[in-house]
């Protein structure tokens, strides 16, 4: 792109979110003249990192202020304490405590940009708080799976049997291995998108030298204890105040058929756009060409 920004390494910001600390990356930009800042914050999938995010932030234009989160136990933010639990809306809270510490130092968020689990935060922060975001991006996500509310009693009794469960971690011993775990697990990703989401998901174990651990709390896996009905996803839906832009991946997860095409009725104003010849990880896959959405959106 002709107006790709070569940014310095992300700045971590620390954000206290109710005593557990959440890693917020700051990337450093450079406006030309007098261009008003546009920020956008972006959330990342699940067992992912705020960092995969890099290559994209890349080929913003210099206007644009990136900030990416690490959830609550991925990358570098803290893993939850015993007893605490790592459920979507765990994360809505967390996103919800980080747009307010950026407000407090009046950085208002212009776009909120979601991917995968992420999207499905960011549906709910924009739908339940519209006043903490101006505006939202969804990358191949469109609210989680629905469920009837008879299925939950079941499925909390699931949960609960598996919190009694140890959970050992992810392990590799190179980061090639690990690029072939996340091929092997992620259909259509390719070997430059698994690159990218891997340079920032390991870290030493420091019980196993020479042995590779992936930057998450093996609790993650824990199955979800709740699931909201249909009718509560279009009702985020139609909660959101600002523009909402989906961006699908034409080989990813998130068709717009059932119960999506349903939701897409919902919301006052949206665009839906089709990326081709991608999967579901659109960010690091096609990074260059969800920057370029992420740069119309604003103007």
């Amino acid at each position: 792109m002709d107006d790709q920004v070569l940014r310095p390494s992300p700045i971590a910001h620390n954000v206290d979110a109710g005593g557990l600390g959440l890693r917020l990356w700051q990337y450093p930009t450079t406006p030309k003249n007098s261009q008003k800042i546009f920020h956008v914050l972006f959330l990342h999938g699940y067992y992912d990192t705020g960092r995969s995010f890099d290559s994209l932030i890349s080929c913003l234009d210099p206007d644009i202020q990136a900030w990416s989160l690490d959830f609550r136990g991925h990358g570098q933010s803290d893993k939850a304490p015993p007893g605490a639990s790592y459920h979507l809306l765990d994360h809505v809270k967390d996103s919800f405590s980080t747009i307010t510490h950026l407000n407090k130092k009046n950085i208002t968020i212009d776009l909120l940009v979601g991917h995968s689990m992420g999207g499905n935060i960011a549906l709910m922060l924009a739908g339940s708080a519209p006043e903490k975001v101006n505006g939202l991006m969804l990358l191949d996500s469109l609210g989680a799976p629905a469920e009837d509310p008879k299925e939950q009693p079941a499925r909390l009794g699931f949960a609960l049997e598996a919190m009694l469960k140890e959970y050992p971690p992810h392990f590799c011993h190179s980061q090639e291995e690990a690029i072939a775990k996340l091929q092997a697990n992620n259909p259509h990703l390719t070997l430059e998108g698994a690159t990218r989401m891997a340079e920032h998901m390991l870290c030493s174990d420091p019980q196993h030298p020479g042995r590779l651990l992936f930057a998450f709390d093996p609790r993650l896996r824990g199955p979800a204890p709740h699931r909201y009905p249909e009718e509560t996803w279009q009702a985020f839906c139609a909660g959101v105040k600002g523009p909402t832009w989906i961006l699908q991946a034409e080989n990813g997860y998130a068709a717009p058929d059932g119960e999506y095409m349903n939701r897409l009725k919902h919301f006052s104003h949206m665009k839906l756009f089709t990326i081709p010849k991608v999967g579901h990880h659109l960010h690091v896959d096609a990074p260059d060409i969800v920057a370029k959405y992420v740069n119309q959106y604003r103007l």
